[in-house]
């Protein structure tokens, strides 16, 4: 397994973890409220156990998750518990893979909901549309997720429709200069064409 773009994941999520607007009470039923990213880091760790052949470590690893994969569950009605728990117990890394692409795109799609019914909070709302970011370029260039799958025009496609979910947030201005509002209907169309291109591989 390739593993060359790991490192760059780690750092890129230990800043994101740090920053202090992650901090959302409105989201106090995930962990992710508190800064962390659950599910990114059951993916670094379970991955890395599972190539390693190290059971023990992936079987730590999904029970520090299991809690919020039950909520996202809940959230989705998708399975993503015995799916995983399946993957750990028979080594099984493509499996532990594909219930991860369907997380993923599962918290993409629940992040842009939440931007969405924040676009009067600037900062609050574009946290949410990065940390989402961060969960797209993962999963387009993880050799073991998307990376090796999804096509070329797909994965502009997709990029460039987080970027269109970025400016339909507008922009807050300067003491009062050069605000502009929130795109609601961009924003909306952006997300949706987003989910649509991820869809194609989901599970």
């Amino acid at each position: 397994m390739k593993l060359s773009f790991r490192p760059l994941l780690f750092a890129c999520l230990t800043l994101l973890c740090i920053q202090p607007l992650l901090v959302d009470t409105a989201q106090a039923y995930s962990y992710a409220a508190k800064g962390r990213e659950p599910v990114m880091e059951g993916w670094l760790a379970i991955s890395q156990a599972l190539s390693n052949g190290t059971t023990d470590s992936a079987e730590q690893a999904m029970e520090d998750l299991r809690d919020e994969l039950t909520w996202m569950e809940s959230e989705r009605n998708a399975p993503l518990v015995w799916p995983l728990d399946q993957a750990i117990r028979e080594q099984d890394l493509q499996l532990a893979a594909a219930t991860f692409t369907d997380a993923f795109i599962s918290l993409i799609d629940l992040r842009l909901s939440d931007a969405a019914v924040e676009l009067d909070n600037y900062q609050l709302a574009k946290v949410k549309v990065v940390k989402s970011g961060l969960f797209l370029d993962t999963l387009m260039n993880d050799p073991d997720l998307l990376g090796q799958q999804i096509k070329p025009q797909d994965k502009l496609d997709a990029r460039q429709a987080l970027d269109r979910c970025l400016e339909a947030l507008g922009k807050p201005g300067l003491f009062g200069s050069g605000k502009t509002p929130a795109n609601p209907e961009l924003f909306e169309q952006a997300h949706a064409r987003l989910i649509e291109i991820l869809a194609r591989y989901q599970n």
